[in-house]
């Protein structure tokens, strides 16, 4: 398990980041955060938000999407 001020530090990594960079690309970033969260609950599977994250992404550009499952 992943020491909790790693977990800190990439969350302030991340706020950091969306206040230079509001970009959708960058946002898109806050649907992963869960994810790599050492003290979030772990109800969400790291490959399911995987997908919605590369979907959304996606999304604005018409990019066709991935097959469901990755």
């Amino acid at each position: 398990m992943a020491a909790p001020t790693a977990g800190r530090e990439r969350r302030e990594n991340l706020a950091h980041l969306l206040r230079k960079h509001p970009e959708l690309a960058v946002r898109l970033q806050e649907m992963v955060a869960p994810a790599i969260d050492p003290a979030a609950p772990a109800a969400e599977a790291w490959g399911d938000t995987a997908v919605r994250f590369e979907h959304a992404a996606r999304a604005p550009d018409g990019t066709p999407q991935p097959a469901s499952g990755g």
